[in-house]
């Protein structure tokens, strides 16, 4: 009890190690002002939060605070006991391990090897090792030394040749020692599971599936304890590499049993998550679904295969359940069903559920027409399209880079959907996207790559009309939700004095004012008061953000916080800032906080969105057509389509024709017509002529018919 600082490092460890990251966060915040010692808590405080920030996946920061604890620590290295030395050292080396040789290459002018990598950070481990006399430690720290060649045995297994080379076996050597001087030294149990757990994962990457099935098994006997589970987390990461294990045994050897195994794996694994998740155990937005590791996702592959195996429609049935299951967890729930689909669909529509898993690679697609679904299972893909990778897609600027990712993720999400649609004649598509995935916008995929040209890119823009919905639950809930409020049409701007201005949308809410009955807002009147809410303004949201803002003015922002709290019953809201779209994404949660999601969980019947960052004289144009359509009275999704079109057809150079300008744009929700009523009063003043020509008009068709008569 003298020494306040390791009592809170041993309460802070239980939480880390019972998965509770947030009372961990606040255990580590409380350690800065803990010890008269301030350099001792200076360098526990920095270390910590390394750990914290990789718990989280989030490497960079990781690493920042790392090499933080590490400079205060060499500069102090006396003043310090050798617990601590260690667990800095510890830390360091487990957190730049996640940096693998691209990144180190980064930051050192040599070209480096996995031999030369595993050495370096070897080198600090050894140096934790050192200092420290405990037995728990210790083993910490020879998990963390396996590791480290576990990194090099995955990465050659993910190599497309599938071959296992020199640096892979002998990082599986290296690594299974580590592992085994844990297993048979440690007299923690769930060190020792951990341990098991690390051997089955490397056997499995050496394509040894029976022996890693036997490690896996003694893994989970270490956390049991009398038919009770000691560690739900460590258990459910076990079970997911489990399920890998079968699902990839499986595709070698098509024993349909290991297919059974791997289903049974996955179910158990989403069965002891969703009790932590509803104990409130694991209370992490959007990480419910096994470590991120998307196990539902899993399952909806492993009983789709089985229905394509066994053209029994109760597994197709289960697998459907299981794919809505991995999307927003928390959007109010419905009965679903394929059949509860078809029948709110159009003859002219299409609804695609797109599923991607990773560990291992696959695209699920549920292709839901009228009157026939079809179930399509890509499993073959040598690599998928990770959400890291949106912002290349994203690289306008970058024809090639562009092309790559574009036609890879047609390959993977669209082609032999192009093929059923193209037989069908449907172009209207509701896309209920990816977790994986949730802000890819499917208008700029192309279907090839010949074209050498921005202008004569194949986009998918040009063939279909897309909308989206955040799942089939929320599709429902769109289409049976259809009571239309009465007209109102709101208008909000940014007040941008001091910033810069957006004068293209001035121009376009005066235009509106004149032209549609209307009321200039501020953004939460609109909101409120109207049917219809038209918000122009700055974006700030970002994808690495947890939570998506607009800029209202110069100083003051609006945030996807602000309308999760809001209880709206819009039919439709409009948000043409940069990047509404866009914010972190997690495996089940889709994007964690952008408008799109917000602005539906709220109430709102549909919303309108951007991907990425807009420009002002393009949006104005495509905004202006948009709502001519609407007040015209077409759909949402035709209106949008069509304005799209009207600008691309109007574009001249090179420039204009990049997506940058006109594929931002996300539709999700209801797509029927919405009322905007254009002002009656309102004079269209170009067609004034008319009212002098008519009276000259009429005197000459008199004088004509005296004259015949």
């Amino acid at each position: 009890m003298e020494d306040k600082l390791v009592l809170q490092k041993y309460i802070n460890q239980a939480y880390f190690h019972l998965d509770q990251v947030d009372e961990f966060l606040k255990g580590i915040k409380s350690t800065k002002n803990i010890d008269t010692n301030k350099i001792r808590s200076a360098i526990y405080y920095n270390s910590e939060l390394s750990n914290y920030y990789q718990r989280q996946l989030r490497i960079d920061s990781a690493i920042f605070f790392s090499n933080k604890s590490m400079k205060i620590l060499e500069e102090n290295f006396q003043k310090v006991d050798s617990n601590l030395i260690s667990d800095v050292y510890s830390r360091f080396g487990s957190s730049n391990r996640n940096r693998g040789v691209n990144s180190f290459n980064k930051i050192t002018p040599l070209s480096m090897e996995w031999d030369e990598r595993n050495t370096i950070l070897n080198k600090y481990l050894d140096t934790a090792l050192q200092f420290t006399k405990s037995n728990y430690r210790k083993s910490d720290i020879y998990l963390k030394k396996g590791l480290v060649y576990l990194d090099a045995l995955a990465n050659n297994y993910n190599n497309e040749d599938g071959n296992i080379n020199a640096i892979g076996h002998k990082a599986f050597i290296i690594s299974n020692k580590n592992f085994q001087e844990v297993a048979d030294n440690s007299k923690n149990k769930f060190q020792i599971s951990k341990a098991y757990s690390f051997i089955g994962l490397n056997h499995f990457y050496m394509k040894k599936h029976k022996e890693a099935d036997i490690y896996y098994q003694k893994a989970i006997e270490k956390i049991l304890m009398n038919d009770s589970i000691s560690h739900y987390p460590r258990y459910i990461h076990i079970l997911n590499w489990r399920g890998w294990n079968y699902d990839i045994w499986f595709n070698e050897t098509k024993d349909l049993k290991l297919l059974d195994l791997s289903i049974e794996s996955y179910r158990e694994n989403v069965k002891q998550w969703k009790l932590i998740y509803q104990r409130g155990e694991s209370n992490e937005s959007g990480k419910h679904d096994g470590y991120q590791e998307n196990a539902t996702s899993k399952i909806t592959a492993s009983l789709g295969k089985k229905y394509l195996l066994t053209n029994d429609p109760v597994f197709l049935k289960e697998s459907f359940q299981y794919s809505d299951y991995s999307k927003y967890p928390n959007f109010p729930e419905r009965e679903f069903s394929i059949e509860k689909v078809q029948s709110h669909l159009k003859e002219n529509e299409s609804f695609i559920q797109n599923i991607t898993t990773i560990h291992p690679y696959q695209e699920i697609i549920f292709l839901i027409l009228k009157d026939e679904v079809h179930f399509i299972l890509n499993d073959q893909l040598k690599r998928s399209f990770p959400y890291y990778k949106i912002n290349e897609l994203q690289q306008f600027n970058d024809l090639k880079t562009f092309k790559k990712w574009s036609y890879l993720l047609y390959n993977s999400k669209f082609k032999q959907v192009d093929s059923i649609l193209n037989t069908k004649g449907i172009t209207d598509v509701i896309i209920s996207n990816s977790d994986y995935n949730p802000t890819l916008n499917f208008d700029i995929i192309i279907s090839d790559t010949l074209s050498k040209t921005w202008k004569s890119q194949p986009y998918l823009f040009h063939e279909y009309n897309f909308s989206y919905s955040l799942c089939v639950r929320s599709f429902l809930e769109s289409r049976e939700n259809n009571k239309s409020a009465k007209p109102a049409l709101g208008l909000t701007i940014g007040d941008f004095e001091n910033d810069v201005d957006l004068r293209f949308s001035k121009r376009l809410i005066n235009k509106f004012s004149e032209e549609y009955q209307s009321e200039k807002l501020d953004i939460t009147r609109n909101l409120k008061n109207s049917n219809v809410a038209l918000i122009l303004s700055h974006g700030n949201s970002k994808y690495e953000q947890k939570l998506g803002e607009i800029k209202t003015s110069a100083t003051n922002t609006f945030s996807v916080d602000d309308v999760f709290n809001m209880n709206l019953q819009n039919d439709f809201v409009i948000v043409t800032s940069c990047s509404s779209n866009a914010s972190q994404t997690n495996y089940s949660e889709g994007s964690s906080g952008n408008f799109s999601k917000a602005f539906r969980y709220s109430g709102v019947k549909s919303t309108l969105t951007t991907s990425w960052d807009i420009d002002d004289k393009a949006n104005a144009f495509i905004m202006a057509q948009f709502f001519k359509y609407l007040s015209n009275g077409e759909a949402k999704n035709q209106a949008l389509w069509q304005a799209k079109k009207d600008y691309w057809n109007r574009c001249v150079d090179e420039e204009e024709f990049k997506p940058l300008y006109w594929g931002s744009y996300i539709l999700t929700g209801n797509v029927d017509q919405v009322v905007i009523e254009e002002n009656k009063s309102n004079i269209n003043w170009s067609w004034s002529w008319l009212l002098l020509v008519l009276p000259i008009g009429y005197l000459v068709y008199s004088k004509r018919r005296k004259r015949f008569t």
